[in-house]
């Protein structure tokens, strides 16, 4: 069964067919949770793991644009975005200068939330 791209919407449907005995395939679903370690030995994904590219995002702008100083934000609304921050968390201390300056979470509100007004 193909489902949905994202681990995050795509995971109910390769949970159900991982309960029948079925294989379910994401297109692109970047987190550990979209196979083996997540759904089930059924599950897989043919994309690259969010971790490895956040990893490479560290160890690219380290080597070919000189940063030293990084600031980052974890936005936990998907758990793509949580795996570029545990590949980049993975790296930046293999950086010999590299350096966390700060950091701060947040949450992405999605068209579905409810939005608070400015006047509340």
């Amino acid at each position: 069964m193909v489902v949905s791209c994202d681990y995050d919407f795509g995971a109910p449907a390769a949970l159900a067919a991982q309960a029948a005995g079925k294989i379910s395939f994401f297109l692109c679903a970047e987190s550990i949770k979209a196979g083996i370690q997540g759904v089930g030995p059924n599950s897989f994904s043919a994309s690259v793991l969010a971790a490895v590219q956040g990893a490479t995002m560290a160890e690219w702008s380290y080597t070919k644009k000189n940063s030293r100083a990084y600031y980052r934000l974890l936005d936990t609304w998907t758990e793509y975005n949580k795996g570029i921050c545990d590949g980049f968390d993975y790296m930046l201390p293999k950086l010999k200068e590299a350096k966390l300056v700060g950091s701060d979470t947040s949450r992405t509100t999605t068209p579905r939330s409810p939005r608070r007004s400015p006047h509340q």
